[in-house]
């Protein structure tokens, strides 16, 4: 998807692959500091665009798999860790709606 925004939207919902990045670098950020025992097979920017792979076309977990050469109960750990990162990294964007509102 580097090198196709058409892509990178259709995929992620992101505009362009530099708004990808982007967010990536900005989310990356809240990553825990401490070093993963065993060798990864994906990178953060690689596990970060599974999430939101994920998130957008809500593929299942062997399809990811697949994709991305992992097995599925590593794509449910990448989802969980990322979603954790997302959360702490854009809480402060998110808008919850008040008891009137729902």
């Amino acid at each position: 998807v580097q090198d196709n925004d058409k892509q990178v939207k259709f995929y992620t919902g992101l505009p362009n692959y530099d708004t990808l990045k982007i967010v990536s670098e900005l989310v990356s950020k809240c990553l825990p500091s401490t070093t993963e025992h065993g060798h990864r097979k994906l990178t953060n920017g690689d596990e970060f665009l599974l999430t939101m792979i994920k998130l957008r076309l809500n593929l299942r977990n062997a399809d990811l798999g697949f994709r991305f050469g992992v097995a599925d109960s590593t794509v449910s750990n990448i989802i969980h860790k990322w979603l954790n990162i997302l959360y702490v990294a854009l809480k402060f964007v998110i808008r919850w709606p008040t008891r009137e509102e729902v």
